[in-house]
């Protein structure tokens, strides 16, 4: 029976069921992964399991624990001051996340006395940082994984152009920027 078991766990790794976010398995060896640079924040080519959403994907990692930060980025959403493109796709992602990990914090934060808080000015008023949209996670665990922090945003880059970002946490990731901080401390 012992057998059964390890043959049944190795073959749900294997063929990626038992991946994490994008296929890509915190704590890791980000050397299995499709590297575009070298380094301990690497950003990659391409994930193991993409979504059609995000076209940028990266990682930090250190040799002792592994993969312990997945950040996917979006192509740009252009020509929206209403940011009505990204909203659409946040609430998408944001209600797939929310169906495995439970509801999270979400933020909608528009500063007292925001010089940009006419809705024609959403996207501006991130960009300008008087307006912070997003959603949460803290300390969940799904599918084997445990994660320490999860976070879904909305980063304003002009007038009228945004990114969705989408962060996952290790359990170990304070530890994994203090080895990482060590390492590049190294130079000086």
């Amino acid at each position: 029976m012992k057998g059964l078991t390890t043959f049944l766990i190795s073959f749900l790794v294997a063929s990626g069921v038992a991946a994490g976010p994008f296929g890509i398995e915190m704590g890791g060896s980000a050397s299995d992964l499709d590297l575009a640079e070298e380094g301990n924040k690497p950003s990659l080519n391409q994930a193991p399991n993409p979504h059609p959403l995000f076209k940028e994907y990266a990682v930090w990692h250190t040799e002792g624990l592994g993969i312990c930060r997945v950040v996917a980025i979006s192509e740009p959403y252009g020509n929206d001051r209403y940011g009505s493109g990204v909203k659409r796709d946040f609430e998408r992602v944001s209600e797939a996340l929310s169906q495995k990990y439970g509801s999270g914090n979400r933020v909608d934060f528009l500063k007292s006395g925001a010089l940009w808080d006419e809705p024609q000015d959403w996207v501006m008023s991130l960009r300008q940082n008087e307006r912070t949209f997003g959603q949460e996670w803290s300390s969940v665990e799904s599918d084997g994984e445990a994660y320490d922090y999860i976070q879904l945003w909305v980063d304003g880059v002009s007038s009228d152009t945004t990114l969705l970002i989408l962060e996952y946490r290790g359990k170990d990731f304070n530890d994994c920027v203090v080895e990482i901080d060590g390492q590049q401390d190294t130079v000086f």
